[in-house]
């Protein structure tokens, strides 16, 4: 596995797409199925899951990482920590198709803060890093 800045990232998608013809929306697919792969390697069915989707790239891949989820059985919620018009572009794309598979997006707000106390699993697509909760 290589591990590289953001800026070094940013540039390997720009090559991607600009040099090889690669859509963005193939590589947020992409990159958020093998972050789903990794979590399930570690990760039981049985476990909640909730994932924290900001806007950008990152909420993107969030939206992917919960379908994948969704569809090999796991219990999967986003929470949106951004407002609606601030998910734009692919990472709507990858919204829609969340929603259409069946997944639900609860928006924050006050109340909606006491779901993260009630899941197993916390993945952060808004910052990026995931964090077994043991209960807590």
């Amino acid at each position: 596995m290589f591990i590289v800045t953001a800026k070094e990232m940013y540039d390997m998608d720009r090559l991607a797409m600009q040099e090889i013809g690669l859509e963005g929306k193939l590589l947020m697919e992409n990159a958020g199925r093998a972050v789903a792969f990794k979590v399930m390697e570690q990760i039981s069915v049985k476990e909640k899951i909730c994932i924290l989707a900001g806007a950008g790239n990152n909420g993107g891949d969030g939206f992917v990482i919960a379908r994948t989820l969704l569809d090999e059985g796991y219990q999967v919620e986003v929470f949106q920590v951004v407002a609606n018009e601030k998910i734009t572009g692919d990472a709507y794309d990858h919204k829609v198709i969340y929603v259409k598979c069946g997944g639900n997006v609860t928006h924050y707000n006050g109340e909606s803060i006491q779901m993260l106390k009630e899941v197993d699993v916390l993945i952060d697509a808004h910052d990026w890093y995931w964090d077994e909760r043991g209960g807590a």
